[in-house]
Parts: C-alpha cells; structure tokens; sequence
C-alpha cells in the first residue's frame, strides 16, 4: 500500500521515497512492545531522513491514510533545502484541500480492491 501511494506521487511528478524512509519508517505494529499507533509524518531535519509512523492495516482507511501521511514527506522533501521558517505550510487550509482532491483520485483507482488485498 506504500508502494501505491508512492506510484500516486511520482506519477504527478512528485519525489520517490528515499532509501531513509524505507530503511527507518515504522509501517507496522512492532511485536514485543507497546506503541503509540497513530498514524504521523515526521522530518528529522537533515534533508534526507523523512519518516512514517503507523501501524498499518490493509484496508481503504489505512490507504488513505498512507497517501495522506505520505503526502506531508512529499512536502518535507519538496521544502528541505528551504530556512527552517520557510518549511511549515503558509496556509494550514492547503492540507485539507489538496488531501480531498488526492482522496478523490485514489478511490477513482480501478485497482482499489486489488491494492487493499495485498
């Protein structure tokens, strides 16, 4: 489902995920230990190790929300090399919108059923 929502953003020209975030990000519940599973993005600041966070499930939700977290790495890859006071969104009201037209594209998908099976 990662690989979905990455295929999403490069297909509208936006960055693959670097090798940090596929090598650091938690995608699923650890066994053994206890954590915090909601779902967020993180940027660590040095313009290379971008993160997810969540304890995934394969269905329509938890799709949604990868594209939705995926979408703010998009924005930390995007902005990296900006001044640390140009990097958080000038309009917190862009985040909803664009999240609702990308949330329209995804369930458009002809392969939704197909991706959420695995």
């Amino acid at each position: 489902m990662f690989r979905t929502a990455e295929e999403f953003f490069t297909s509208i020209n936006m960055s693959a995920m670097p090798p940090e975030f596929w090598e650091r990000s938690m995608l699923e519940k650890p066994q053994g230990r206890e954590v915090v599973c909601h779902a967020s993005a993180w940027d660590f600041h040095d313009g290379k190790d971008f993160r997810i966070k969540m304890c995934t499930r394969v269905n329509e939700e938890d799709l949604f929300t990868i594209h939705h977290e995926m979408g703010h790495v998009e924005y930390f890859i995007q902005y990296k090399d900006q001044p640390m006071a140009f990097r958080e969104g000038a309009n917190p009201g862009k985040n909803t919108r664009g999240w609702v037209a990308e949330l329209n594209s995804i369930h458009k998908k002809p392969n939704l059923r197909l991706t959420c099976r695995g």
